[in-house]
């Protein structure tokens, strides 16, 4: 049967029958193979890679914050990971020396004192003037030459008079700093952490670890796995701060399966 029918379906230009018959039966068969790659496409999703990088200058009380976006047509986020490198801080100048002329300036001056006294209370009693004078509790006793006299030794003060102290009238001159441009290297970043928003705010701290000394680049997070911390589509946010002046090399690879639309 199946040979009848093939040699039935032969094309045959001297045989109008057969030749209609084999013309209706390619064009079937084409119809087949056309809608079964239309079911295939139709479930076919697109593995995609969306790639952010950064280079980002940070210090402690300047994170840096990444806003990325995962699309409205995604099926399945199958990975997000992030390679991160802590690298010096880089300036491309520095403060020339200062120069200018005088102008401007003002005064400081300052005034006031005080006055300090003391007082001693005196003694008065015997003394001889034979025996010269002798020390009585911070009086004085004079004795000798056959009698007793008494000695009076009066209060008194000590003062330091109202007095000022004036620094004179000058000028701080006017003057400006000129830009000496190059590249100036300082510290790395450390004591590393990352912060995550899926959409409702920030997570914990996820510490990434410290530097190994100030000044060497140190790689501090290699393709690592993030995946868990995100679902859905929509935008997301990701923060890494640290406790130093430093800056970040940043690849956020995120791996998704998108459907496709007509």
């Amino acid at each position: 049967m199946g040979y009848y029918l093939e040699n039935f379906y032969k094309p045959d230009p001297d045989h109008p029958v057969r030749q209609a018959l084999s013309t209706r039966h390619n064009f079937r068969v084409i119809m087949e193979k056309l809608n079964a790659t239309i079911a295939v496409v139709n479930n076919l999703v697109i593995r995609n890679n969306i790639v952010y990088t950064y280079i980002e200058s940070v210090d402690a009380t300047n994170p840096f914050e990444i806003d990325f976006h995962i699309p409205t047509a995604t099926d399945a986020i199958k990975k997000i990971s992030l390679t991160l490198k802590g690298v010096p801080f880089r300036a491309y100048s520095k403060a020339g020396a200062a120069a200018g002329t005088p102008s401007g300036g003002g005064d400081t001056s300052g005034s006031g004192g005080g006055q300090t006294s003391s007082a001693a209370s005196g003694y008065s009693g015997p003394w001889n003037l034979a025996t010269g004078w002798t020390s009585h509790n911070g009086g004085y006793i004079a004795s000798g030459y056959g009698g007793s006299q008494k000695l009076t030794v009066e209060t008194h003060t000590h003062t330091v008079a109202n007095h000022m102290h004036t620094t004179p009238n000058h000028t701080h001159p006017n003057h400006t700093h000129t830009a000496v441009y190059g590249i100036y290297g300082s510290t790395t970043p450390t004591a590393v952490n990352g912060y995550y928003d899926d959409g409702g705010g920030y997570s914990g701290a996820d510490s990434y670890g410290n530097a190994p000394d100030t000044t060497t680049p140190w790689n501090i997070k290699t393709e690592y796995d993030i995946t868990d911390k995100y679902s859905g589509t929509g935008w997301k946010r990701l923060k890494l701060d640290t406790s130093r002046l430093g800056r970040f090399n940043i690849i956020l690879m995120i791996e998704v399966d998108l459907t496709p639309t007509a």
